[in-house]
């Protein structure tokens, strides 16, 4: 078991291109550097700090839509 607050959640990202018309709720799209992406919220995971490398956006313009698709995957609203 790793330790208290050594994992971070996370979602995969496809991009829109190759993906199809996404579930609009379930799997919102996103912009990463002017590119089309859809996360893929039936993905989520944890993955350890470690794993992780540097950042490259921010995904809080974004807010509103991934809060309504973790309340879609966990919640059923």
């Amino acid at each position: 078991m790793s330790a208290l607050g050594s994992d971070r959640i996370i979602a995969f990202l496809a991009a829109k291109a190759q993906f199809g018309p996404p579930s609009s709720r379930l799997m919102p799209v996103v912009q990463v550097a002017g590119r089309d992406f859809v996360l893929l919220m039936p993905s989520i995971t944890n993955v350890p700090v470690t794993e992780l490398r540097s950042p490259i956006g921010n995904l809080s313009a974004f807010r509103d839509g991934i809060v309504d698709a973790i309340d879609w995957t966990f919640l059923g609203i």
